[in-house]
């Protein structure tokens, strides 16, 4: 895409960084970019199941960006986490939480996990790494504001 095709949007995605982790709108290159990158490992992490996300939240700061977004099964059914390996005690709906950083032109997934019931933070182990300031989102803010989201199609 050319970058008068952008507008006014090129200088809003250029600023996005510098606002401390702003989550980044829907439709924008770097969000689709994030999510498409998670993807994969989302659907290893629930038993193999194709997935689609439905609420989600990306912040981006420089070359890291962070995700968490709700995980449903792409044909609408139910996703049942009692079977899938490595899902056990895991928070309903099925969130995924992960840290992501841009090399080579691409996005590259650092860490990622099913977020589990039991935590009051899943960012925390996150949160000792020597991360941009304002990447990750404020302790506990998905529990206070983090509701279902229809499974996107």
């Amino acid at each position: 895409m050319a970058a008068g095709a952008l507008g006014g949007l090129a200088a809003a995605a250029v600023a996005t960084p510098a606002l401390g982790g702003d989550p980044l709108a829907a439709g924008t290159e770097v969000r689709r970019a994030v999510l498409e990158e998670v993807s994969p490992f989302a659907e290893w992490l629930v038993g193999g199941t194709k997935i689609a996300f439905g609420r989600s939240e990306v912040r981006r700061i420089g070359d890291f960006a962070h995700v968490r977004a709700v995980v449903g099964r792409a044909d609408g059914g139910s996703l049942d986490l009692d079977d899938a390996p490595g899902t056990g005690g895991a928070a309903r709906p099925a969130t995924i939480s992960g840290v992501l950083r841009h090399r080579d032109g691409r996005w590259m997934l650092l860490d990622a996990a099913i977020e589990r019931a039991d935590t009051i933070d899943p960012d925390a182990a996150y949160r000792r790494w020597r991360l941009p300031a304002g990447l990750l989102p404020p302790d506990c803010a998905h529990r206070q504001n983090w509701g279902c989201g229809e499974v996107a199609r």
